[in-house]
């Protein structure tokens, strides 16, 4: 017993990075949130299961809410309701490694509104260099609206959903494998939504969601996802395919 002590303390001493387990997600997200004017929140286990702390904007109580802390696939997700029934955000945070295991962190932050209504979604990155954490704005092709559309689609037409319709492009990070998406939604429901239930509330004119929701729906060349993968080799991601199908809502808001 004496001797396997003694080896391993030997082997210890000889390879001291052997002592401390790489770091996993959640320590990243810690350094990281120390920095950030987004991560609010802190993250600790009790009882069996991780949860939120928003000390921010609630010093006085814990706020606990739906937390996912995937040290194994290096995912957290977890969700903040605020202080009413009418809004809330959450928060997709994904740890990648390139060719040579260097880390890179994914952010998504999402924020939606009922009572407006509005949805928001917005993805970053953060590299490290010199022990210090960055925010890496190339490591994402940039997605616009654009995108998703095809050639029949004016500037005009483009304008009208995203001012009209509340177009809004969705961010999502896998918690499993390389591939995340972007997708196309509407703030004001689904294509459905827009065509037969909410269109009274838009204060928009018939003639122009029957255009619209027409040149929506019967429109194949109309993408509403986006596929992109991480690329190791590059340390960056990389569109890899389209879809028309049509996406689950990110939130339902109404």
């Amino acid at each position: 017993m004496y001797n396997f002590f003694k080896l391993s303390l030997l082997t210890l001493l000889l390879f001291p990075s052997l002592a401390t387990a790489n770091p996993n997600v959640l320590d990243y997200y810690n350094k990281i949130a120390k920095h950030s004017n987004i991560l609010n929140h802190k993250i600790f286990y009790e009882n069996g299961n991780y949860i939120t702390y928003a000390e921010a904007f609630y010093p006085d109580e814990r706020y606990e809410n739906r937390t996912i802390v995937d040290k194994k696939n290096g995912y957290i997700f977890f969700e903040d309701k605020g202080t009413t029934e009418a809004g809330g955000s959450s928060y997709e945070f994904v740890l990648f490694r390139d060719s040579e295991q260097l880390p890179y962190l994914g952010l998504v932050y999402n924020t939606h509104d009922t009572f407006e209504p509005t949805l928001t979604s917005r993805i970053t990155f953060f590299t490290k260099e010199d022990q210090h954490w960055y925010r890496h704005p190339t490591l994402w092709d940039e997605i616009s609206l654009s995108d998703f559309l095809p050639d029949n689609f004016t500037v005009k037409d483009i304008k009208f959903l995203n001012l009209e319709l509340g177009a809004t492009i969705y961010y999502k990070l896998p918690r499993k494998g390389l591939v995340g998406e972007a997708q196309l939604h509407f703030t004001y429901g689904l294509d459905e939504h827009i065509c037969k239930k909410h269109s009274d509330i838009l204060m928009i004119s018939k003639e122009a969601i029957n255009y619209f929701c027409k040149k929506i729906n019967n429109n194949k060349k109309l993408m509403r996802i986006i596929k992109i993968k991480w690329v190791k080799d590059l340390a960056q991601f990389k569109v890899i395919g389209k879809s028309n199908k049509l996406p689950k809502m990110a939130i339902d808001l109404y």
